[in-house]
């Protein structure tokens, strides 16, 4: 039927909303984009869901870009694919093998990222563990009857312990 096309429509951004897909695959979807025969600022264009004003990547474009679409533990590499567009550009080189590299680096830092979290894991679960104990030992013998807390509030020598362990205390959260 004879309807009239509605512009706005046809302009419709391809990701409303923006789903949060990560920074590898927005430089992965760039990179298709590019060897389909793209050019860049399309591929970032369609990453943003808008057109940019000018036809040139900028770090600021690709930083909105990446902030959008980034996974909320990420950081974003807009600094690098930055770089890897001028590179693109100024020299007159391809940039697949430029974004690829960015890329790569990327999932690099992300690996030594999840490695130093999981290293720092156990130590920080001992931290936990460690730092609740002395409450917890008081409370037990609290439960058992020895009443801790009469001693370490109702006699000298049950402050002067009770100082004294807590500036322990406070010292071994500080290292």
């Amino acid at each position: 039927r004879g309807r009239a096309v509605d512009s706005a429509a046809i302009n419709e951004p391809r990701y409303a909303g923006s789903p949060r897909v990560g920074v590898a695959q927005v430089i992965t979807s760039a990179i298709a984009r590019l060897r389909g025969g793209g050019t860049l600022v399309e591929a970032f264009e369609e990453q943003s869901s808008r057109r940019f004003a000018t036809q040139r990547i900028t770090v600021e474009r690709l930083i909105t870009v990446f902030e959008q679409r980034r996974l909320p533990d990420e950081s974003p590499a807009a600094r690098g694919v930055t770089a890897a567009a001028v590179l693109s550009d100024e020299l007159g080189c391809q940039a697949v093998p430029c974004l690829e590299a960015v890329l790569t680096a990327y999932r690099q830092m992300r690996l030594m990222q999840n490695l130093r979290s999981q290293a720092c894991a156990v130590p920080k679960a001992t931290v936990g563990l460690l730092s609740a104990l002395p409450a917890v030992t008081v409370a037990l013998g609290e439960l058992l009857g020895a009443r801790p807390l009469a001693f370490l509030l109702g006699s000298p020598r049950g402050v002067v312990c009770l100082v004294l362990g807590g500036c322990c205390y406070a010292v071994g959260l500080a290292w």
